[in-house]
């Protein structure tokens, strides 16, 4: 992975009943040592139970050490 390529980030989640109540925050910061999160997009899932989501985003140019994380919360709207 390099500065400016677009690149996938994939997670595992088990998501409650049909999975319309949860959804998933992924998020990306230059600076891994003092992070300043931004976010890249939100994914609820296709139903409930074990699977694989994921979202898209190109790595912007700057910082030596970046990070990504993902947030899987309930929803209720």
């Amino acid at each position: 992975m390099k500065e400016g390529s677009l690149v996938n980030v994939v997670a595992n989640v088990r998501a409650y009943s049909d999975g319309s109540s949860d959804v998933a925050h992924f998020y990306y910061a230059t600076d891994a040592i003092q992070p300043v999160w931004n976010k890249v997009a939100t994914v609820r899932p296709t139903k409930g139970g074990e699977q694989t989501i994921s979202a898209q985003y190109t790595i912007p140019i700057g910082g030596s050490t970046q990070a990504v994380r993902v947030s899987f919360v309930y929803d209720n709207g």
